[in-house]
C-alpha cells in the first residue's frame, strides 16, 4: 500500500488518476506532505512510461499520456472545492458562535457600565447644550439683518438682544465666566448697531424731509415758471394781436391813402379836363369871335395864316405858339 495516502478518517475518497483508482484522504491530501506524495506518485508512473517516438504508435501513446495527465487536474480540483465547502461550513459555525459570545460579553459589559454611561451621557448632553448656547452667542455677536428697511433692522437687533438677555439666567456651570463676558460683549455690539440704525433712520428722515422740501420748491418754481410762461404767451399773443390790428389799420390807412390819392388824381384829371374844355371852348369862341363875319366855308389859306398870326400875337385866348 505504499502508493496510497494514509487514511486518517472517514473523509476518504476513491479518485481516478491516470486511469487508476486511488484511495485518497481529503484532509491529508491538502497538506504539503500529502500533496508532495500524490505529485511524486504520478511523476513516478509517468517516468516509468515508455514509448517509441520514432513510430506513429509511439507518438500516439505520448499524446494519450499527456491527455491523461491533463485529466488529473479535475478530480483534485473537485476535491478542493468539496473541502472548501466543508471548511466554509466549519468557519461559518465558528463565526456564529464567536459572534454570540462577543455579543454576550458586550451586553454584560454595557450592563455593568450603564450607570456610569448614563451619568456621562447626561454630562455630555449638558456640555453640548452649553457649548451650543456659547455658539449661539458667537452667532449673535456677528449677526446682521439682511433687510434694507431701517425699522426691520432695529427690530431684528432688539430681538437678538432679548435672546441674549434671556441666556443670562441659563445654568452655564464651568462656562459661566466665558458666557457672561461674551454676553456683555454681544449686548454692547447690539446696542451700537441699534444706535447706528437709529442714527441712520434719523439721517434718512432728514434726507427725506430735504428731498420733500426740494420737491416742493421745485414744484413751486415749476408753477411759477408755468405761470410766467402762460403770462409771457398771453403777452406775446396780445402783442401779436396788437401788431395785427396795427397792421390791419396801417393797411386800411394805406388803402385809404391810395384811394384818396387816386380820388385826388381823378379830381385833378377831371378838373384838368374841365379846364381844358373851358380853355378849348374859350379858344373856339375866340376863334369864332375873330372870324365871326367869315363863314367856315370861306376860310382860305390866308385865313389860316391870319389865325396863326392872331395866336402868336395872343389875340386868341388860351392859345399860344412856340417857335
Amino acid at each position: 500500500m505504499e502508493n496510497q495516502i494514509e487514511i486518517i478518517n472517514e473523509n476518504q475518497r476513491d479518485v481516478e488518476l491516470l486511469e487508476k483508482n486511488r484511495k485518497i484522504n481529503l484532509q491529508k491530501l491538502f497538506t504539503p506532505e500529502g500533496m508532495d506524495l500524490i505529485i511524486a506518485e504520478i511523476q513516478k508512473e509517468v517516468a516509468d512510461f515508455t514509448a517509441d517516438i520514432a513510430t506513429k504508435e509511439g507518438r500516439a501513446k505520448i499524446i494519450s499520456m499527456a491527455a491523461k495527465i491533463a485529466k488529473c487536474k479535475s478530480p483534485i480540483k473537485n476535491l478542493a472545492s468539496e473541502l472548501k465547502e466543508e471548511s466554509k461550513k466549519l468557519i461559518d459555525g465558528v463565526n456564529s458562535q464567536w459572534n454570540r459570545y462577543e455579543k454576550a460579553m458586550d451586553d454584560l459589559r454595557d450592563e455593568v457600565r450603564k450607570p456610569v454611561d448614563e451619568i456621562e451621557e447626561r454630562e455630555a448632553k449638558i456640555l453640548k447644550e452649553r457649548q451650543d448656547r456659547l455658539n449661539d452667542l458667537e452667532y449673535y455677536k456677528n449677526a446682521n439683518s439682511c433687510s434694507i428697511e431701517i425699522d426691520e433692522k432695529i427690530k431684528f437687533f432688539k430681538e437678538i438682544r432679548k435672546k441674549v438677555e434671556e441666556l443670562s439666567v441659563y445654568d452655564w456651570g464651568d462656562f459661566n465666566f466665558k458666557a457672561e463676558t461674551l454676553s456683555q460683549e454681544v449686548i454692547l455690539i447690539l446696542e451700537l448697531k441699534i444706535a447706528d440704525s437709529l442714527k441712520q433712520k434719523e439721517q434718512e428722515f432728514e434726507l427725506a424731509q430735504l428731498k420733500k422740501e426740494k420737491a416742493e420748491r421745485e414744484k413751486k418754481d415749476a408753477e411759477k415758471a408755468e405761470l410766467a410762461r402762460i403770462q409771457a404767451e398771453k403777452k406775446a399773443k396780445e402783442e401779436a394781436e396788437r401788431l395785427a390790428i396795427e397792421a390791419v389799420e396801417k393797411e386800411r390807412q394805406r388803402v385809404a391813402e391810395i384811394a384818396r390819392i387816386e380820388a385826388e388824381a381823378n379830381e385833378k384829371r377831371e378838373a384838368n379836363k374841365r379846364h381844358r374844355n373851358k380853355i378849348e371852348k374859350e379858344a373856339i369862341l375866340g376863334l369864332f369871335d375873330h372870324f365871326k363875319n367869315t363863314s367856315f366855308d370861306d376860310i382860305t389859306e390866308l385865313h389860316a395864316k391870319q389865325i396863326i398870326e392872331a395866336i402868336s400875337k395872343n389875340q386868341i385866348p388860351n392859345l399860344t405858339i412856340n417857335y
